[in-house]
């Protein structure tokens, strides 16, 4: 786990540079244990500029012909229970969590999924 902690800080040092402004970069990541213990956005965010703009459930098949694989190998693996983490230079549109700016989410149509939401989705269906 430590070496694919390294390689993902790596990558995501090496990757500013190619980014075009505004440029996003988007990292599958499983969310079971033990790969909830990674902390992502934690060593993305210590390697460099980049930081979470949002997360998104996995969903396969709008990305086909996508197959995940293993770090050391060309195996696949379930990805069921994996999201999306997309990141963006720190200062650029669309941080999460900066208020007055449009967010990530926003931007692409998607809906905050809270408490109030879910009680209308109740009122509704029930």
């Amino acid at each position: 786990m430590g070496r694919n902690k390294d390689m993902l800080a790596k990558f995501s040092a090496s990757v500013v540079p190619e980014l075009s402004p505004k440029g996003e970069v988007v990292i599958s990541h499983k969310t079971k244990p033990p790969y909830n213990q990674w902390d992502v956005t934690g060593i993305i965010s210590s390697a460099g500029p980049l930081r979470c703009r949002g997360r998104v459930v996995l969903d396969r098949s709008v990305f086909k012909p996508y197959v995940n694989r293993k770090a050391l190998d060309k195996k696949s693996f379930t990805c069921h229970d994996a999201e999306f983490y997309v990141f963006g230079k720190e200062g650029e549109e669309g941080e999460e969590g900066e208020e007055g700016k449009e967010g990530w989410g926003e931007r692409r149509g998607l809906v905050k999924i809270d408490e109030e939401l879910i009680g209308l989705i109740r009122e509704g269906f029930m």
